[in-house]
């Protein structure tokens, strides 16, 4: 898998899971709770994860210092966290509890998940163009 459509992918996902968290903070939270405290959604997520991840992985893995490197680098970081999902679903827990439960850091959380969606959006495009 090309890296341009990776970063669309997780764009996307980053928007869909961060705008919710910003316009309707608690209701969004307890939809991720209950979300995480499921072990098999959890890792049926984490594979979700994986699964582009390795596909962008398996076609160039190297690392570098262009865009399209660091995208790489991204993919080997949320290949280690998709499999600590698939492996242990309650290893993040205990954050995840803590940063939903104070709406500051809802909030920080809800802002995050949004730049980094437009981030990966914007990274996406600019590969697109090369």
């Amino acid at each position: 898998m090309d890296t341009a459509p990776y970063c669309f992918v997780l764009g996307v996902i980053a928007l869909l899971g961060g705008i919710p968290l910003l316009v309707a903070g608690a209701p969004t939270a307890r939809w991720f709770q209950r979300l995480g405290d499921d072990a098999v959604m959890s890792r049926i997520l984490g594979a979700g994860f994986l699964a582009p991840s390795a596909l962008v992985l398996i076609e160039n893995p190297s690392v570098g210092t262009d865009l399209a490197g660091l995208i790489r680098l991204l993919c080997w970081f949320v290949s280690v966290k998709s499999l600590m999902f698939c492996w242990r679903p309650s290893w993040h827990t205990h954050l995840r509890q803590r940063l939903f439960a104070n709406t500051a850091w809802r909030l920080v959380s809800a802002l995050a998940m949004i730049a980094w969606g437009v981030i990966f959006v914007a990274a996406g495009i600019r590969i697109q163009g090369d």
